[in-house]
């Protein structure tokens, strides 16, 4: 079973989703949904940060990215204060997907670039 770095997210069972369910979640972290709703909401307020497709909600469904909620459970406590907003580091997906041990595709492969030569 793969495990995230100091943590107990379980990368197996989701076998790396990009975006997660409220039920996948609050089964990966063991939290309630009211909460995860509550971090959604705080998520929304940071577009500028993680983009416009972070959170996706329509049609009865609501859709996180994981490596975003990564990020900002990360620095949450940061990011609610704009005093110390200015000192988080810029969100950096592929860097999270490492440290969580999410293989990302090498896409500056020597091999295919030889070929079109």
């Amino acid at each position: 079973m793969k495990t995230a770095k100091n943590s107990q997210i379980n990368l197996e069972n989701n076998n790396y989703r990009p975006y997660l369910t409220s039920t996948a979640i609050c089964d990966q972290l063991e939290i309630s949904r009211s909460t995860i709703n509550y971090i959604r909401t705080e998520m929304r307020k940071h577009k500028d940060r993680y983009g416009e497709y972070a959170v996706i909600s329509g049609g009865g469904i609501a859709l996180t990215s994981y490596v975003a909620l990564i990020d900002y459970l990360t620095y949450r406590k940061k990011l609610k204060d704009k005093r110390l907003a200015s000192t988080v580091p810029p969100f950096d997906p592929s860097n999270i997907m490492k440290l969580i041990c999410i293989d990302i595709p090498d896409t500056d492969n020597k091999e295919d670039s030889e070929d079109d030569e």
